[in-house]
């Protein structure tokens, strides 16, 4: 059996079961199946393995986005011996990668940002826009339907097929967020809620690279939107649970962890932390310093 047959054997167990990332899957098993494709799977050694990581790397490619590769390879090779088509699989040793992110897109940044793609692809700047006051993942934004909105009623739900915790997910469209779908609502123009000139929006790597250059932050990536969300909505003082409802997380355990700092706030707090201890001091500038009265 083939490299190539188990991949298409995972392609089509995503498939029958509905799962969320399999065009992202479809995206990152194209470089195991350029590299190692038709190798025989059950000849393929732990030195073939050390092999295409180190090709992958030449190529430019992060360690974490091979190790995602090898992810799918595993899973891959685990489902074929599941269903005993084969009997044996190479160890596959990952990079060992510290991969939580620190970044996020400050709301000044966002409109700079926002700015630039409104003249360069505003269609994709509205996607940006809803990643950005929602929390949603790419594929989430980019997927969207019209069957899944209501702008009259201000609400979309999205069923749980369409979201990574399989639960559906269902948001009350206010300010900015209502007037951005009802901005997409006069560009009507097929199924999709986001699209260029009716069709669905697929790469947009180029467009987002000026802009992120444009902007001074060369190395932000779309999905900082989604821990910028956590990072603004804590700010406003939206409790944790809130937080998980609108952005579609599982367990608090993960919110806490996209609720990067912001340094700028923690200045802030650190500032009225001080003046309010200061207001406590004695009138006069005296304190006994622990001596007895």
């Amino acid at each position: 059996m083939k490299v190539w047959e188990l991949i298409d054997l995972l392609e089509k167990n995503y498939e029958l079961n509905g799962h969320a990332s399999l065009r992202n899957a479809r995206y990152q098993w194209r470089h195991v199946l350029r590299l190692l494709g038709d190798s025989d799977s059950e000849k393929v050694r732990a030195g073939d393995i050390e092999t295409y990581k180190a090709k992958r790397v030449k190529e430019g490619a992060a360690r974490g986005t091979v190790n995602n590769e090898l992810a799918l390879l595993l899973r891959s090779y685990n489902l074929a011996k599941q269903q005993e088509l084969i009997y044996r699989s190479p160890p596959i040793q990952k990079f060992r990668v510290h991969n939580a992110r620190q970044g996020f897109v400050r709301p000044d940044v966002f409109w700079k940002i926002f700015a630039t793609l409104q003249v360069l692809d505003e269609d994709v700047a509205d996607a940006f826009m809803c990643s950005y006051l929602l929390g949603w993942r790419r594929g989430m934004v980019l997927g969207m339907t019209w069957s899944e909105v209501d702008v009259k009623a201000k609400r979309v739900q999205l069923p749980a097929q369409r979201c990574k915790n399989r639960k559906a997910l269902t948001v009350t469209l206010e300010g900015e967020t209502l007037k951005l779908f009802q901005r997409r609502d006069g560009k009507r123009n097929g199924e999709h809620v986001f699209h260029r000139e009716g069709k669905p929006i697929r790469d947009f790597r180029g467009v987002w690279n000026r802009a992120r250059v444009a902007a001074k932050v060369p190395d932000l990536r779309f999905h900082d939107s989604r821990r910028a969300f956590c990072v603004n909505a804590f700010a406003a003082g939206w409790s944790v649970n809130h937080i998980m409802a609108v952005g579609g997380w599982s367990t608090n355990s993960m919110v806490l962890r996209y609720g990067i700092p912001d340094e700028e706030r923690i200045r802030e707090d650190l500032s009225r932390l001080s003046d309010y201890v200061k207001d406590g001091a004695p009138k006069n500038g005296h304190t006994s310093h622990g001596r007895n009265p």
